[in-house]
């Protein structure tokens, strides 16, 4: 490395040598972060000149194009249009709880802001829906509890700013990271006005040191607002200062595609097309996935037009749908309630009423969409859930029943005994697994349709499972996603 110093001007070995000294944090030779990061940013800055950097540091926009070659596995299989909900999950009024989370068909996936000395509340929304629900946390100023810098401070005092973010990060997971199925690192870094050296500084400390800490779960960019003009090149500047080191520790680009037509109806035009901002956000991100952590469109109180926010989802999940999980894998809904929103009294984004009693056409829609999604789960999920099980029953992909001598949900058919109910044990083959036949198609199908166990032999695992267990729970992994 001193050898390419060699033949450089004495100000930019002076530079370049003292950045991950005093800049970067101590870290391992192999996750060093890229060092001419402060450089490159430093010059966007108007810090130095960029004669500085010339030859020794590449402050362009290309880096990025090898990157894709250098990603890690996150170990995660996509399925295409997975529904998500924005909520607040500190209070009653803006999550969903009993009747309406099973009317709304129990979504994969919530997102909420991990919030300083409320970390725990993650872990209570976790429990509160029995393990169902898989959990996208917001990782921002809240969670540091600590307010941001002004823009215009010196390098350092971000950079303390950006460890103690980090920090927070990492003790998140370390106590909660459990309960925690994807990060998203920042929000909303573009409207908040912070600059893209900046902000990259931020999910550039806070990816590295969440690798560090051995966490597989999927880091996420901060949501851009995508609103014209400017969110490109936003995008683009942000990505490139992350740096090379980071970037491939990164699994999704946040976008937040606020009003944008779908399919030309409805939203705005004039904050554009939804699949023309997606593809774009893909291709300047690298073709790593976009995840939509939030999308919606508001209707006015006083005059809402359900219709047109109904169709406006409906469509949009129709378009994710057709463009793949390797292009959206999640999209998240804002909001769950109106009040998830700071002016609750000016905008409708809510799929529910204030008390939760009724969904509004959104709601019935986003509903449609979820079902959809939900063969993965099994029907142990709403074990003591009444009214989930029942959700998940009959003419769904799990077909569940809800046996109330034991409190457990199991695939309609389960014998009595096997769904826990001791009393109706009696030390025959009837009371035996389904599981007790895998391998055995003979032995499956004499204890199948018309039997007590109601048996079914899935070829693609070579189990044997109760019918009505879905191709997922019953082993075959290809129909498995997240």
């Amino acid at each position: 490395m001193l050898k390419s110093f060699l033949s450089f001007p004495v100000t930019a070995l002076l530079f370049c040598l003292a950045l991950p000294a005093l800049g970067a944090p101590s870290l391992s030779a192999d996750r060093e972060p890229d060092p001419c990061f402060e450089a490159c940013a430093a010059v966007e800055a108007g810090f130095v000149d960029a004669s500085v950097t010339e030859g020794l540091c590449h402050c362009d926009r290309a880096f990025g194009i090898t990157l894709v070659e250098a990603q890690r596995d996150s170990g995660q299989t996509w399925c295409a249009q997975q529904p998500g909900i924005a909520i607040d999950a500190r209070s009653s009024e803006k999550r969903p709880s009993g009747s309406d989370w099973a009317a709304i068909a129990t979504p994969l996936w919530m997102r909420t802001v991990a919030h300083n000395g409320e970390y725990s509340k993650i872990r209570d929304l976790y429990y509160r829906h029995h393990g169902a629900v898989k959990i996208l946390a917001v990782v921002n100023q809240e969670s540091l509890g600590a307010a941001l810098p002004a823009n215009n401070a010196n390098y350092w005092t971000w950079s303390r700013y950006a460890d103690a973010y980090a920090a927070a990060a990492v003790d998140l997971a370390r106590n909660y990271g459990q309960f925690i199925a994807a990060y998203e690192l920042w929000n909303e870094p573009d409207h908040m006005g912070i600059p893209t050296y900046r902000a990259a500084l931020l999910i550039q400390r806070a990816a590295l040191a969440l690798n560090r800490e051995g966490i597989d779960e999927p880091f996420i960019t901060g949501g851009i607002v995508a609103s014209p003009p400017g969110w490109t090149d936003y995008l683009s500047q942000m990505i490139y200062y992350i740096g090379s080191q980071a970037w491939p520790l990164i699994d999704g680009v946040g976008l937040h595609p606020y009003n944008h037509s779908v399919d030309g109806h409805p939203g705005d035009a004039a904050w554009g097309d939804m699949e023309a901002t997606i593809l774009e956000a893909h291709r300047r991100g690298f073709y790593k996935p976009v995840w939509l952590t939030e999308f919606g469109l508001a209707e006015a109180v006083g005059s809402p037009d359900w219709g047109r926010q109904a169709v406006f989802l409906d469509k949009a999940y129709d378009l994710f749908y057709d463009l793949g999980p390797n292009v959206v894998p999640h999209a998240f809904w804002f909001a769950f309630d109106d009040r998830v929103y700071q002016q609750p009294n000016l905008e409708h984004w809510g799929l529910v009423n204030y008390n939760h009693a009724n969904l509004r056409l959104a709601g019935e829609f986003f509903r449609n969409h979820t079902k959809e999604v939900q063969g993965n789960l099994a029907c142990s999920t709403w074990d003591g859930d009444v009214d989930g099980c029942d959700a998940h029953g009959w003419g769904t992909t799990q077909d569940c029943a809800y046996y109330f001598c034991s409190g457990k949900c199991r695939p309609r058919g389960t014998s009595n005994c096997q769904a826990g109910c001791s009393q109706y044990c009696n030390g025959t083959s009837a009371d035996l697994p389904c599981s007790t036949w895998d391998g055995d198609l003979q032995g499956c199908d004499a204890h199948g349709w018309g039997t007590t166990q109601d048996c079914a032999y899935y070829f693609c695992s070579g189990k044997c499972r109760p019918r009505g267990t879905s191709n997922c729970q019953a082993g075959c992994s290809n129909y498995c996603c997240n």
